[in-house]
């Protein structure tokens, strides 16, 4: 099917389809010159600025949709990363042909809003971007600096807690001993003088018991405790004294030991009588029968 500006060999160029009465097509054909008077000297011309126009717009769309192809690909950073980029270039180049006119409009803006707090914030703000862009790198170093310290910093103070909390930990154990620890009895002078004479007297006894090969285990406060709870009652006669003596079931010259369950106490009267004699053979005396 021939098309407007079609040419044949005669030299005829194509115009338009025509319908016929009878219901037949025919093409019609013109010369060069009807052709030109028509339709233009520059038809030709015009035809292929036309068709040079549509394949320009069709290799356009081509190459938008590849670039929309391309942007769907990218990620969200990525697309951010590249939008900052082309904002930057842009404002780039446009700094760099305007820059008489973008000095003129700052020198009038600030010569206008000088007094102004807002300008001052303004200006303050845009003087800590630009010093944080210039220094970035040394910014980014003495932030982790900053951070290595607060991390230091916080594990110190860790351990120093730690140690704080051990040391309160210790010290309400020490309170709570100390609270169940008995009252502390302050002793008179002559209390004391009595503590020491015994002390003295449990090393005499203990001394006479190690030199002949016997056990030697009593202390002054074992005996102390035991003489509390004879409360003052002679272990031989019976009687209720103030004062009592430690007498040895076996003494210790006929082989007994210096210790608890070999120990009685008893009046010095009943202690000086009985000397070295057993403890059942002087305890017959009082009707005792010590086994």
């Amino acid at each position: 099917m021939n098309k407007l500006g079609d040419k044949r060999e005669d030299g005829y160029i194509f115009k338009n389809y025509v319908n016929h009465k009878n219901g037949s097509r025919y093409g019609a054909w013109a010369s060069p010159e009807s052709f030109a008077k028509q339709y233009g000297a520059d038809f030709f011309e015009r035809r292929e600025a036309r068709f040079i126009k549509r394949k320009a717009k069709e290799a356009s769309r081509a190459q938008w949709h590849k670039h929309m192809d391309y942007l769907a690909s990218l990620s969200a950073d990525e697309r951010a990363a590249r939008d900052k980029m082309i904002l930057e270039t842009w404002q780039k180049e446009y700094r760099n042909k305007n820059e008489k006119r973008i000095k003129e409009l700052n020198k009038q803006s600030y010569e206008k809003n000088k007094g102004s707090e807002l300008f001052k914030e303004r200006r303050r703000e845009a003087a800590r971007r630009h010093y944080n862009k210039v220094n970035a790198e040394r910014i980014a170093k003495l932030d982790a600096v900053r951070k290595a310290k607060a991390a230091e910093k916080e594990a110190k103070r860790i351990v120093r807690e730690g140690i704080l909390a051990e040391v309160a930990r210790k010290k309400a154990e020490r309170e709570l001993a100390k609270s169940l620890r008995p009252p502390r009895v302050v002793l008179t002078d002559e209390q004391r003088k009595e503590r020491r004479r015994d002390e003295k007297r449990n090393y005499k006894h203990r001394r006479r018991a190690i030199l002949r090969g016997q056990v030697a285990k009593a202390t002054p406060k074992e005996i102390r405790e035991a003489m509390v709870k004879a409360k003052g009652k002679c272990f031989y006669c019976g009687g209720k004294f103030s004062k009592l003596t430690v007498d040895h079931v076996v003494p210790i010259a006929k082989g007994g030991s210096h210790t608890l369950d070999n120990l009685v106490f008893a009046c010095h009267a009943c202690n000086s009588e009985k000397r070295d004699l057993p403890a059942n053979e002087f305890g017959g005396k009082f009707g005792l029968l010590i086994v």
